[in-house]
């Protein structure tokens, strides 16, 4: 199993405050609707968006999205993370 971390990578488009990250973590259900958490072991992702399938609590997963503490999400913590892809950690 991999152990959980990040690798935050700097992105040259997209609206300010975008910033694009990979990073592995366990999926946790989080506070509000439809909340589901990513936590690295050193931050927590509210990911928005993603593959349900793969999104399940207790998975651990490598998620590539772009973090922008500015977008809207129904949960109450965590950075907002909107997912593009989604791989199960190896």
């Amino acid at each position: 199993m991999q152990t959980p971390g990040e690798v935050p990578t700097a992105t040259d488009s997209g609206p300010p405050g975008d910033e694009l990250v990979r990073v592995t973590g366990t999926v946790l259900e989080g506070n509000g609707q439809n909340c589901l958490l990513l936590d690295t072991g050193t931050t927590r992702y509210a990911l928005v968006g993603g593959d349900p399938n793969l999104l399940a609590p207790d998975e651990v997963v490598t998620v590539t999205g772009t973090a922008n503490p500015a977008t809207a999400t129904d949960c109450t913590d965590g950075v907002p993370l909107t997912v593009t892809s989604v791989d199960p950690a190896v």
